[in-house]
């Protein structure tokens, strides 16, 4: 379920939450707004945190959830409380469309807010380093920071001077930022939440904020899980994909009270009013004999810049009828370090959001990716997917997945589907996945039933 090195992240992250647990601002505990970011910190200084003794065992990380409970916010929701529904403005898409409620979406990033801007139905629409921050002292944060790393108790990994730079940097931005939801909270009266993620900074600061305020929270499944990242569960209903998605995060201890099975809403990639024809047109009138999607992760530079150039390659020695179509993730922006990796006249770069991503499945025979949402997002639309290098366990599968690892082996799979696509069956009866989906299933009106039932 869990790897030596993940298990040492999660024992030290533990420790973390233990030793800075009396960090509060603002009615909010401090260390579980910093865990996600602490799980990339302790990834690059776990030596330090093994030579200290932190990464040994001294919790039971079968039930993550129990061991994290001491540290979040006790959540007592009131699923009466009239007023406004705050969404992450990326998710814009989960709310178009739905009558009788008030909502309003907080961009956290500003490439997020100017590309929602585009889409006119998304008001109000907020920029969070817009919002004016409540006046308010920190005094007794950093005296009580202070105390803590001078104490001979705290672990020294946890009060190194390098560390206490780190956390004095992302413990301004807490503060500034609760300061801000305070502002936020106080012009409008906010009923519930909703966010894709509840764990990185912008959903763990929403969240918790608001479940110290007794204030609902939700959260959509934006990816396919993992024991980083998406653990603990951290909201009062989390909409899930399906039942091996739900099971998996009661692996480690998430109650199943607090899940929903919901059906797959891929909020990402749905298809919003104001978006034009043009580019699912241009998509339809490709007559390459085969068409490749490859779902680019953000796992670094070097890593993404091996993987193109190995399936350009494969390509390039196969034919030149085959088309490729490398989607980038959100954080790649327009993908201007990839451009000179791509160099067949029939391969091109899909920034994200520029053609909605069912659009691009739907036009591909093949999906290409190293480990994503897009190769689930495949799989229910019967498209088969090879993985580049071999994957994690994936709990949503019923057998392993086939992947490759050089251009010889991918070559290989190109060249016999151009012969006949019919050789793609063999990828696609290894990618079945364990839950049977209900066809034509609007699973956004059913979240949406699911909440008004709660209120």
């Amino acid at each position: 379920m869990m790897n030596r090195r993940t298990s040492m992240i999660w024992q030290s992250s533990l420790h973390f939450l233990h030793v800075y647990r009396k960090l509060r601002f603002l009615g909010v505990s401090l260390a579980p707004l910093l865990l996600r970011d602490f799980q990339k910190y302790a990834s690059l200084h776990l030596a330090a945190f093994q030579r200290a003794g932190l990464t040994r065992k001294h919790a039971n990380l079968s039930n993550i959830q129990r061991a994290c409970t001491p540290y979040f916010p006790v959540s007592r929701p009131n699923y009466a409380r009239p007023g406004y529904t705050l969404v992450k403005a990326d998710l814009y898409a989960v709310t178009e469309g739905i009558s009788k409620e008030k909502f309003v979406y907080l961009a956290h990033h500003r490439h997020e807010y100017e590309r929602m801007r585009k889409t006119k139905a998304c008001r109000p629409l907020l920029l969070l380093d817009q919002l004016k921050p409540v006046k308010c002292s920190t005094h007794k944060v950093w005296k009580q920071f202070k105390h803590i790393v001078s104490s001979a108790k705290t672990p020294a990994p946890l009060r190194s001077q390098p560390f206490q730079r780190w956390m004095k940097i992302r413990l301004r931005k807490a503060m500034l930022r609760l300061r801000k939801m305070q502002t936020l909270f106080k012009r409008y009266a906010i009923k519930r939440t909703i966010y894709g993620s509840t764990l990185n900074r912008h959903g763990s600061l929403v969240t918790t904020y608001a479940q110290t305020r007794r204030i609902p929270t939700l959260n959509v499944q934006h990816g396919i899980f993992g024991p980083l990242g998406h653990l603990p569960v951290n909201a009062d209903l989390n909409f899930v994909w399906g039942r091996s998605h739900a099971e998996y995060l009661q692996s480690f201890g998430a109650k199943p009270a607090n899940l929903i099975v919901n059906g797959p809403l891929f909020f990402r990639s749905c298809k919003l009013r104001h978006r034009q024809a043009a580019h699912e047109a241009s998509l339809s009138s490709a007559d390459s004999p085969l068409r490749v999607l490859v779902a680019l992760q953000p796992l670094g530079r070097t890593y993404n810049r091996t993987l193109i150039r190995i399936i350009e390659q494969a390509a390039r020695s196969t034919s030149s009828h085959i088309q490729l179509q490398y989607k980038l993730h959100p954080d790649h922006g327009a993908g201007r370090p990839y451009r000179r990796y791509v160099q067949r006249r029939q391969s091109r770069l899909v920034p994200h959001g520029h053609i909605p991503l069912e659009s691009l499945i739907d036009a591909c025979d093949l999906v290409i990716t190293p480990y994503s949402s897009v190769a689930f997002e495949g799989m229910i639309q019967q498209k088969p997917v090879l993985f580049y290098r071999k994957p994690p366990p994936l709990y949503y599968l019923e057998q392993s997945p086939i992947y490759f690892r050089e251009s010889a082996a991918l070559q290989s799979w190109l060249a016999a589907a151009l012969k006949d696509k019919s050789a793609l069956q063999a990828i696609q009866e290894r990618n079945k996945p364990k839950d049977a989906l209900p066809d034509q299933a609007d699973y956004k009106l059913r979240m949406w039933e699911t909440i008004h039932a709660q209120s």
